[in-house]
């Protein structure tokens, strides 16, 4: 086992650890798939014990989780429609998706890609690397390769050395981008054999999620400045998650410490139509009107772009006014790309309204 794993720790280790409450142990134990649930011991600690933390409503099942409305998904990218294997999707021409494993060091209770078996799907191998690379050489026109799971960094340094030599050798100009939460719930896995391992295959860029100021500290900075200084640029790509970042005062406080590090924020997504998310989502005007005051107070350096991934393959789309075509029964109406209509909803009607005040 590598050094690092041994921070990662199961639902089981964390419940010997009392880190759970007995109502919470309840609710998981009769409801929840106990192998997606677990975090690390850095994070534990940031996190603490105090059920109405930040950090802690991340990883730890709710209640709210069983409430899942009809056009909640549990794909709800349709990833499975664009996959042309198990691990490779290509929604994008210029970009394709590599699933590494199904693993993570923390298992998000927001995430939208919870179709995911462990069970179903192990950790990549050589034989998968080999499909991917046939895959790149028959689409030539493919510009990026993007790294994900799961997460990619909680794979062994040998495996992703491999990946990324072998996806190199394809061509020296396509750009990997490694997809990974490692540099905020895990950063003692970023070290100087990682670094210089991934140097090695530049251009090579890490896409990360920071989604509260306290999830940087001195130590995750520390992180931050391996990578960077090895000349791999760090992006962020945080998620608007309601009692959690949802107010311009924390991710102004957010953007500004992550630049601070030398993260670059790059996007703020509205939450996806994930089914058993809907007590994490805000308002979808929440998200555009905070965006608009501080683009009047900050630098476009310190702003990230506010997407959103449309419901039922959609696509990813930039968010502002001009986005919504309009707001009736219960879903806002917004045109992708390419010109279609797509629904996505309005708040649950037996959640509060926020208070965009």
């Amino acid at each position: 086992m590598t050094f690092f794993k041994d921070e990662i720790l199961t639902y089981q280790k964390i419940k010997q650890l009392s880190f759970f409450t007995k109502d919470e142990i309840s609710l998981i134990e009769d409801n929840f798939n106990t192998k997606r649930i677990g975090a690390t011991t850095f994070y534990l600690n940031l996190a603490g014990k105090n059920i109405n933390s930040h950090l802690r409503k991340q990883f730890v099942p709710s209640k709210e989780e069983l409430k899942i409305f009809e056009y909640e998904k549990a794909d709800p990218l349709y990833e499975k429609e664009f996959s042309k294997s198990n691990r490779i999707i290509h929604r994008y021409r210029g970009r394709v998706l590599f699933i590494a494993t199904a693993s993570c060091a923390l298992y998000c209770r927001h995430c939208f890609r919870r179709y995911l078996d462990k069970a179903a799907i192990k950790d990549a191998d050589n034989a998968d690397v080999k499909i991917l690379t046939d895959y790149l050489k028959a689409n030539k026109y493919i510009k990026e390769v993007l790294i994900s799971g799961g997460d990619p960094l909680v794979l062994d340094n040998d495996f992703i050395e491999y990946l990324c030599k072998s996806i190199r050798e394809v061509s020296k100009d396509i750009v990997i981008r490694i997809c990974t939460r490692v540099p905020v719930v895990l950063p003692s896995r970023i070290d100087k054999n990682l670094v210089r391992i991934l140097s090695k295959y530049r251009p090579l860029y890490i896409f990360t999620q920071f989604n509260h100021s306290d999830e940087i500290t001195e130590i995750n900075n520390k992180a931050v400045d391996l990578i960077t200084k090895s000349g791999i640029p760090v992006f962020n790509q945080a998620v608007l998650l309601k009692g959690i970042n949802n107010s311009e005062k924390q991710l102004k406080e957010l953007f500004y410490k992550l630049i601070s590090i030398s993260v670059k924020p790059y996007y703020l997504f509205q939450g996806d139509i994930a089914a058993g998310t809907s007590h994490f989502r805000t308002n979808l005007m929440q998200g555009i009107e905070i965006m608009e005051k501080l683009r009047t107070e900050m630098s476009a350096l310190s702003l990230p772009l506010l997407a959103v991934d449309l419901p039922e393959a959609g696509g990813k789309i930039i968010l502002d006014r001009n986005s919504v075509i309009k707001r009736e029964n219960g879903f806002f109406y917004l045109k992708n790309s390419e010109g279609k209509t797509f629904k996505y909803p309005d708040e649950p009607p037996d959640f509060p309204k926020d208070n965009y005040n």
